[in-house]
C-alpha cells in the first residue's frame, strides 16, 4: 500500500495489484462514510452520538470520493495510452454515481 493515501494513483497496466487495493480503499472509505450513527442508552438515557464521529463519516466519504475520482482518471487515461478511447456513456456515470452513494461497486 502507498504510503500516502493523496498521491498519485498507480497505472491500472503496469501495476493492476496497487490499483486495485487503492480501489478496494477508496470503496471501503466509502461504506464507512454511508454508515449512518447510532447513538447508546446508558441507564435509561439516550447518548447520541458526538459531532466528531460524523465530522469522521464526512472526512471518510470526502477521502473515499477523492480516490475513486483520482484512479478513475487514472484508469481512464491508461485506457488513451493503450489504445482506448476512455469515453465513459452516460449510463457508467449515472452507475458509478449511484455506486458511490450507496456503497454499490458500480464503477
Amino acid at each position: 500500500m502507498n504510503a500516502n493515501f493523496f498521491e498519485a494513483a498507480p497505472d491500472p497496466a503496469s501495476d493492476p495489484a496497487a490499483f486495485q487495493q487503492q480501489q478496494a480503499m477508496a470503496q471501503a472509505l466509502l461504506r464507512r462514510g454511508g454508515t449512518q450513527q447510532q447513538g447508546q442508552t446508558v441507564n435509561g438515557h439516550y447518548i447520541p452520538p458526538s459531532e466528531a464521529s460524523y465530522a469522521g463519516q464526512l472526512v471518510n466519504a470526502l477521502a473515499g470520493g477523492y480516490k475513486r475520482d483520482q484512479l478513475r482518471d487514472a484508469s481512464r487515461a491508461s485506457d488513451i495510452l493503450n489504445g482506448g478511447n476512455g469515453d465513459v456513456t452516460p449510463m457508467q456515470k449515472m452507475g458509478t454515481w449511484l455506486g458511490g452513494l450507496f456503497g454499490g461497486g458500480a464503477s
